[in-house]
């Protein structure tokens, strides 16, 4: 199930090579195919077709969303799942794969509706948001009247309303919905200093490297944001999550068969660069971005030296002394040890 929630397909083919049941459902009945269906892990769910999973179960009841399912999914088929979810890939091997047909609830979304659910957000009125989700309101739809074009999940982060947000993530809003300019929700709220919002969206698997654009005319993402804004807490959380996610990226199939221990990962585990220290905070190993300035040359040593900071001293420099320093996105690809 964490290899599909990660979308991890090499991760889904090892466990079902190496036996795993591909029809293994959680206590509250949702299986692999379903949470595929859910998260729209279009080759996830390919695998999962192929080793023979079956498409008629449907969840029993709701549980987080990185596991399972939520209220506005609770109960329905895979396909029905994909469908809610708009993720049409999914949809249509499953079509495939069952020779079946899908008719979509085809109800167009009346604008005037959608406006009174953004009007229920921008007024925290969770009895509003209800009322127009009943009218048929597109929990999606991107107010053009607005300055930068913004959802209502967004809308509901930018006005600290966690109920609002609670109650769009539950019925299946996207979590990564973004304006023109690649703010989502998850980026509001590190801007905005929003922890409870935050933790909504991070628990529903908002994608911490979305990057939103700066006044300065950079991208950041919401941790970038959060330090930048001095909400250091919200910062850790962030972080934290995102290091998490990344590990389970690596370590989701160690619990198998031994010998799926000798796939090499193709992607990075968020643990450091090496022991490299940074040189003005001393944190040591740095987790994260590098950010690397070269200096003179040394000549008795006869090797380039460099300046090495982590990213939270890296943002806290002056915008006059961040020239010269070269980004190292992220850490090495780490092996899976055998």
């Amino acid at each position: 199930m964490e290899a599909v929630s990660i979308g991890f397909k090499e991760g889904v083919y090892a466990l079902l090579e190496n036996g795993a049941d591909v029809n293994g459902a959680t206590a509250s009945a949702w299986t692999p195919l379903a949470r595929a269906a859910h998260t729209g892990a279009t080759d996830c769910a390919k695998a999962l077709l192929a080793a023979g999973a079956k498409t008629e179960p449907r969840g029993l009841g709701s549980e987080v969303s990185r596991t399972g399912g939520d209220s506005g999914t609770t109960g329905k088929t895979a396909l029905e799942i994909a469908v809610t979810r708009k993720h049409q890939g999914v949809a249509d091997l499953i079509i495939a794969a069952t020779g079946g047909d899908v008719v979509p609830d085809a109800r167009a979304h009346d604008p005037a509706v959608n406006k009174l659910l953004y009007e229920a957000v921008d007024t925290k009125s969770t009895e509003g948001i209800q009322r127009a989700v009943d009218l048929g309101a597109d929990l999606n739809w991107t107010n053009p009247s607005t300055k930068n074009k913004i959802c209502a999940l967004l809308e509901a982060v930018y006005k600290d309303f966690p109920d609002g947000v609670k109650f769009l993530v539950d019925h299946s809003a996207l979590v990564d919905n973004s304006n023109p300019t690649g703010w989502t929700a998850l980026v509001q709220a590190g801007y905005s200093g929003r922890k409870e919002c935050t933790e909504m969206l991070l628990n529903a698997g908002a994608d911490t490297e979305a990057k939103g654009l700066d006044n300065d005319g950079t991208y950041k993402t919401a941790f970038q944001f959060a330090i930048n804004q001095n909400h250091p807490e919200l910062a850790d959380l962030i972080r934290a999550t995102a290091i998490e996610t990344s590990k389970r990226g690596i370590r989701c199939i160690l619990d198998g068969d031994a010998t799926m221990t000798k796939l090499i990962v193709k992607g990075t585990l968020a643990a450091c660069h090496d022991t490299t220290t940074c040189g003005a905070s001393g944190m040591s190993p740095i987790t994260g971005p590098l950010y690397r300035k070269p200096l003179v040359a040394d000549s008795a040593l006869g090797a380039q030296r460099f300046r090495t900071l982590c990213e939270d001293a890296f943002l806290k420099l002056p915008d006059a002394e961040k020239a010269g320093y070269m980004v190292v996105e992220e850490p090495r690809a780490v092996p899976i040890p055998y």
